[in-house]
């Protein structure tokens, strides 16, 4: 099942669980052994923006789709998203608010 949120879609989805990678000494972000890297839990569209600017990984609980019975819908997905440039090989209209995103200093 191919999730989609606004303008971005994961390239990539982890079969990982959130519960059993390593936590850190930073709130929401966990270290996945798998791939040996960091996965950010995000949670408005801030923390979504801030990791397609980043490339990062990241956990999140989905969308609502009434297409998708409710047995099958994923309590957290994981993996790395994409967005509108990467997908449609063209800048994104009116990315103006990612750009200022990409100058903000994460702590």
């Amino acid at each position: 099942m191919k999730i989609k949120i606004r303008n971005c879609v994961f390239g990539f989805r982890c079969a990982q669980k959130w519960d059993e990678m390593k936590e850190t000494s930073r709130e929401g972000v966990r270290f996945c052994k798998e791939c040996e890297k960091d996965v950010h839990f995000v949670t408005e569209e801030d923390g979504l923006l801030m990791a397609l600017s980043e490339n990062w990984c990241i956990a999140m609980k989905p969308p609502k789709n009434p297409e998708v019975p409710v047995e099958e819908y994923p309590d957290l997905i994981l993996g790395m998203i994409i967005g509108y440039e990467e997908l449609y090989n063209e800048p994104e209209p009116n990315s103006e608010y990612r750009k200022r995103l990409r100058g903000k200093k994460l702590t």
